[in-house]
């Protein structure tokens, strides 16, 4: 069976320079070379720090081209992106003047010390670490 090695989730984002911009200063990732399009706009690009990385594309809902035959909604996520980390307190200390955290640091119920951050096309992270 083959293994699997990674994962980079895909994020579509209605400005991937500015997104880019909040993960690197925020949350420290390394900012990869962005391509670009028409007007300079950052079309993709990857993001990451640690062991830990994203890809982030430009959304086009075509709501700006009369001819579009389909229109995509904003994008969404049901779920949370969670990310395990060495020292929950510590990043909320690292992160906590830089954005506003939805809840935390708060121990859980099944055994995870947390904090949480949307990101600004409002993609919940989650970051966790096993409370001692």
């Amino acid at each position: 069976m083959t293994s699997f090695v990674e994962v980079r989730p895909f994020l579509g984002s209605s400005d991937v320079q500015a997104s880019a911009s909040w993960y690197g200063e925020v949350l420290g990732f390394e900012i990869g070379e962005p391509i670009v399009g028409p007007g300079d706009e950052w079309l993709w690009v990857w993001l990451r720090r640690g062991p830990v990385g994203f890809m982030l594309n430009l959304h086009d809902t075509h709501e700006h081209d009369p001819s579009a035959d389909h229109v995509h909604p904003p994008p969404t996520l049901t779920g949370s992106l969670y990310i395990n980390v060495d020292d929950v307190d510590a990043l909320a200390a690292e992160i906590g003047s830089k954005a506003t955290l939805q809840f935390g640091p708060t121990d859980q119920p099944h055994g995870m010390r947390e904090i949480a951050v949307a990101d600004p096309d409002g993609y919940l992270l989650v970051f966790g670490q096993p409370i001692s």
